[in-house]
């Protein structure tokens, strides 16, 4: 498709291609086999996805006391990238909790995301990356056991007798 901004230019087109004679041409024309400009053309296009990267949790067990601070890397990066990530439970009743940043270095340190709305159960992190050009990594897992359930169901005793014994 040709889109020429004129400003009172004489137009003609004939055999697939459009002449055009002015000095007031504000835009150049377009290469109507792939409807970019010649500018574009000449650019090489970047359809390659970041991939050869990887996820790693840092804990691992999530209990009582880390519930506030899970915290992940990813490795690799492609630098400029945006990451996603979510974290969800097999429990549909849960939201997931879900992030993004973007990777300005190789290595990206994702710390203390709460996971306190999650059950106690198997997590599942899923992590993409996505290149500036709109590229979409594949999607990374990674999973991790979680139990904040104190322990229970046990008694403790004490044998008197043994601690007043003389010696």
């Amino acid at each position: 498709m040709w889109l020429l901004k004129k400003k009172d230019a004489s137009v003609e087109i004939g055999n697939g291609e459009v002449t055009y004679k002015n000095d007031d041409l504000i835009e150049s024309e377009s290469d109507t086999s792939s409807g970019s400009s010649k500018k574009d053309k000449d650019k090489p296009k970047d359809t390659t996805p970041p991939q050869n990267y990887e996820i790693t949790i840092d804990q691992s067990l999530i209990h009582m006391n880390n519930q506030l601070e899970l915290s992940f890397k990813i490795l690799n990066a492609e630098l400029g990238s945006t990451y996603y990530y979510e974290i969800d439970d097999t429990d549909e009743t849960t939201t997931k909790i879900s992030g993004n940043g973007s990777s300005s270095l190789s290595t990206v340190a994702v710390t203390d995301v709460d996971v306190s709305s999650l059950i106690d159960d198997t997590l599942m992190l899923k992590v993409y990356l996505m290149d500036a050009k709109q590229n979409k990594g594949a999607v990374e897992t990674e999973t991790i056991e979680k139990d904040t359930t104190a322990p229970s169901g046990y008694t403790v005793g004490i044998d008197q007798e043994k601690n007043h014994q003389s010696k």
